[in-house]
């Protein structure tokens, strides 16, 4: 089974379609992929398979997701998207008490291989959950917060966490 194409059907239905709110500090997005991070990308005619294949290459393989457990894959995957790949990689590292550097690499999978993952899971869930709230204070995030806790709610129900 292709675990990426699991996490990504759970992403990309909270990634909608073109935006470009002047509150969003990711610029211009369209299917979660936003101008700030691939500012070599023609946002506005962007077509969802290129979208697709863009978070499949950006944030899946470039954070070595294949190497995880699933459901921890599946829930660093839509951080990374979210709020992107470095930060979601260092609150894992964080959470399983391995160096935060935002790079995947033996130690940290070594860290998971025999780890409890639900323990891990509910554990990174509630350090993103901290994180947005943090950012919810700054700027003009506070309108997002609201959507960012149901999309994380929404991981825990389909992670069963």
């Amino acid at each position: 089974m292709d675990f990426f194409e699991v996490a990504d059907r759970f992403t990309a239905k909270w990634e909608g379609g073109y935006v470009n709110d002047p509150s969003d500090q990711g610029g211009e997005t369209k299917y979660g992929i936003s101008k700030k991070a691939n500012p070599d990308v023609d946002i506005s005619s962007l077509t969802e398979q290129s979208a697709k294949d863009i978070r499949r290459f950006n944030y899946w393989d470039a954070n070595k997701l294949d190497e995880l457990p699933p459901e921890i894959a599946t829930a660093v995957y839509d951080f990374a998207i979210n709020s992107g790949g470095s930060r979601a990689v260092k609150k894992l590292q964080k959470v399983i008490g391995s160096k935060e550097d935002g790079i995947i690499g033996p130690k940290t999978i070594a860290k998971l291989e025999n780890s409890d993952s639900k323990a891990i899971l509910k554990k990174y869930l509630n350090e993103r959950e901290t994180f947005l709230k943090g950012i919810s204070t700054k700027k003009d995030n506070k309108k997002f917060l609201r959507g960012w806790l149901n999309r994380v709610n929404d991981l825990r129900k389909e992670l069963g966490v």
